[in-house]
């Protein structure tokens, strides 16, 4: 009894000796009653921690059991004691989607004689079997980024909205997890309803929410395929606000692009330690990305990923090693998984919105448009026009006191709190309440509604993004909804999953007139069965400009400008170069933006075309007109000059109101710039826009393809067999002398 007595205290104080540093058997903590794991055809995992000695001889079983209908099976767990924190994984059978599944893992001992269930004893004597409950299968979605994918759904303008449709059962397929963060609360898995019930969906991640609720909608939209209407799609957010892309990849990949940006307190890979990693082994479906303020703001080198440098290379980079982590086991993600990448607003710029284009332009890795030759599968969403409303308006109405107290949050951190009267920021002077209260009432308004976190860098407008990431998510990745080959009683989905995006550009002079035109073609393949139009914009006075504008000095094009130094850091082609005044001091860019001129613009000869008239720029005694590079939405927003018409000031910018636009989509052109040399589009590498307008037109009276094609072809006949039936008519109402000379036809086809 004794020496039994002493082995059961020797065992126990091994039991707790390494419970110190070990801990329990367990799932994941990216696991958790009412998750979705991945269906068919990808094969879900679920894993854990073991904490185990690692001379353990021990095995894992999981067993997977349909609530409905009883039928269940077991699957061997792959153990891994080598390492210091010992764990298990298993692959599930492809299962389809639906259905509510109670997986348990029972930690056994393997002896030559039998396997016993104290294997896992050493972890925690009282526990060898762990279980998750109320499961169910779909599409898993990874949200990561900084704060504008962080910011919670409670500072966005559709929050009740959202609620409201939730408690009505609108979104009981969504079910969301999220970590803990700078900005958000811990989110074990749950359902929406549960969400609200605890008072937790306000704290969750907006853009990842309306993007599920969205996608929800979009797939519900398509109701002639019932198999994805009631789709379970599972929301994981991990985002943190003030991080960089460095600490979003691992080292090896970081080292794979030169000009990467260190700035002090950042840790490269530590967000991918923390935040990628865990969730490395489960199968998901695809990612959504919104990230890149802070290396705007750190004048971080945006690049090329032709030249594999800066922001550019990091992006394609980060997407090429989260799908070999995540696909390196066989039947799981998918090699090729979609991911969605949402460009910058200008707000995202953090101030330095000359190199706003440039970073847009960085995060579809130097390409313009998603997807491209060395991104493909993935999908981009353009949120230039969906900033922030009152985003021009706010400093002047909220930070001068108008709005008290009715402010922000965290505004005595940010702002050193308020006055309690209003200053025009133009004279300086002092404004009466009464006055206050009627220059910025719908502003105040707004922040009464919705709070701002922060700043209105953070846009409060993230239901748009979320619709524009499902849109491209749809378009990319449910292929059954615009496959040619859908079957029967299915809706074939045909939604452009951009906006117009550049092809090529042609400059031609008028031969015997002072005229000149600059022809802008947009890409017809991305476009499909869409068409180019034009939203209505203040051509009269061009206080409200076109955003296409024209570079009348050569020596000005640069695609990144410095913000201390004010230095040209890219060329376009990597180098840097000095712009000095007569002073031979640096001047600042907004100089090298005063090259850049608005031209009016209009709809084409085509649907795909953009034409301007660049006459006034025309040299009348040479005729070489001073055009030699051409950007559209490259730096500022869709309403620069609209306060400037507004007696009041009292205004905000309407969403999506930006010139250039799909007809059919509603998305917004992919901002560009392009050289201009010998009268054609050359853009910078690894970006192609060589197709020439005019062999693009020959080529469609060719063949024509597309409705809107096809559509606009048949009404230039109709109106050319009309002119014929005129001019016929015109003739035989001449005197007869002239009858016998136009009998040959010859003059009237000629006219023709």
């Amino acid at each position: 009894m004794l020496s039994h007595h002493l082995f059961s205290k020797c065992f126990l104080l091994l039991c707790l000796s390494w419970k110190s540093h070990a801990g329990k058997f367990q799932f994941s903590d990216t696991h958790g009653d009412f998750m979705v794991l991945q269906r068919e055809p990808a094969a879900a995992a679920v894993y854990g921690h073991l904490h185990v000695s690692p001379a353990s001889n021990i095995t894992v079983l999981v067993t997977v059991t349909n609530n409905d209908s009883g039928f269940s099976y077991s699957v061997d767990a792959a153990v891994n004691t080598a390492k210091k924190q010992s764990s298990f994984k298993a692959l599930l059978h492809p299962s389809p989607a639906g259905g509510s599944y109670t997986i348990d893992a029972k930690c056994l001992s393997k002896t030559d004689a039998s396997s016993v269930e104290y294997g896992c004893c050493f972890a925690d004597c009282s526990k060898s079997t762990v279980k998750i409950s109320n499961v169910t299968f779909g599409d898993v979605w990874y949200c990561g980024g900084q704060s504008n994918m962080a910011l919670s759904l409670g500072y966005s303008f559709e929050k009740d909205s959202s609620r409201e449709a939730i408690l009505r059962g609108q979104y009981d397929n969504i079910r969301i997890h999220g970590v803990e963060g700078n900005m958000n609360i811990k989110q074990p898995w749950s359902t929406a309803k549960q969400a609200v019930e605890d008072d937790k969906l306000f704290d969750y991640s907006s853009t990842c929410w309306y993007f599920g609720e969205s996608l929800v909608d979009e797939l519900a939209a398509a109701h002639g395929d019932s198999r994805d209407k009631d789709l379970p799609i599972g929301l994981i957010h991990t985002s943190r606000g003030g991080t960089m892309i460095e600490e979003w990849v691992d080292k090896k990949t970081m080292n794979s692009c030169h000009d990467v940006c260190i700035v002090n307190g950042v840790t490269p890979g530590i967000q991918y330690k923390e935040l990628v990693k865990p969730y490395i082994d489960m199968s998901i479906k695809g990612w959504v990305w919104y990230q890149g303020e802070n290396n705007s703001a750190n004048d971080c080198i945006l690049g090329s990923s032709a030249r594999k440098s800066g922001y550019a290379c990091l992006q394609l980079a980060l997407i090429e090693s989260w799908r070999a982590a995540w696909s390196a086991i066989p039947g799981t993600t998918d090699p090729l998984a979609p991911f969605g990448i949402v460009a910058l607003p200008e707000s995202g710029s953090l101030g330095h919105r000359e190199n706003i284009g440039t970073m847009r332009l960085a995060q579809t890795g130097g390409y313009g448009v998603l997807p491209n030759a060395k991104m493909p599968n993935t999908f981009l969403v353009q949120s230039y026009d969906l900033d922030d409303p009152y985003l021009k308006m706010f400093d002047s109405c909220w930070t001068s006191g108008c709005c008290y107290p009715n402010n922000v949050d965290y505004s005595l951190v940010m702002y050193g709190g308020h006055n309690l009267q209003c200053t025009d920021e133009t004279s300086g002077k002092q404004l009466s309440c009464d006055d206050c209260a009627t220059r910025c009432s719908s502003v105040c308004k707004s922040l009464s509604a919705t709070k701002v976190y922060m700043g209105l860098f953070h846009p409060r407008s993230k239901k748009g993004i979320g619709s524009r990431l499902a849109q491209g998510a749809v378009s990319t990745s449910y292929a059954h909804y615009r496959d040619n080959s859908v079957k029967p009683g299915e809706m074939e989905y045909t939604m452009a999953a951009t906006g117009p995006t550049l092809a090529g550009c042609s400059l031609i002079v008028g031969k015997k007139t002072s005229s000149a035109v600059l022809t802008i073609l947009f890409n017809q393949t991305l476009l499909g069965n869409d068409a180019v139009v034009i939203q209505e914009y203040d051509t009269l006075n061009r206080l409200i400009p076109s955003k296409l504008e024209i570079l009348i000095d050569p020596d000005k094009f640069c695609m990144q400008v410095h913000r201390k130094t004010k230095k040209c850091i890219d060329d376009g082609s990597g180098h840097e170069y000095q712009i000095e005044n007569e002073l031979g001091s640096f001047r600042i860019s907004d100089n090298l933006n005063a090259a850049w001129l608005s031209v009016p613009i209009k709809v084409g000869s085509s649907p795909f075309e953009v034409v301007a008239d660049v006459s006034d720029f025309l040299n009348k005694t040479s005729g070489v007109p001073h055009v030699y590079a051409v950007r559209y939405m490259w730096k500022g927003s869709c309403c620069d000059g609209r306060q400037e018409l507004n007696v009041t000031r009292d205004d905000y910018c309407p969403l999506s109101s930006c010139p250039i636009m799909g007809q059919s989509s509603s998305l917004p052109a992919n901002p560009f710039i392009a050289k201009i040399i010998n009268g054609r589009c050359q853009c910078i590498p690894p970006m192609d826009c060589s197709a020439d307008p005019s062999d693009y037109e020959a080529s469609l009276k060719g063949k024509g393809s597309g409705k809107y094609q096809k559509l606009f072809f048949f009404i230039n006949g109709c109106m050319i067999f009309i002119s014929i039936i005129f001019l016929c008519i015109s003739w035989h109402m001449r005197p007869s002398e002239h009858l016998e000379y136009n009998s040959s036809g010859q003059e009237v086809n000629s006219l023709i």
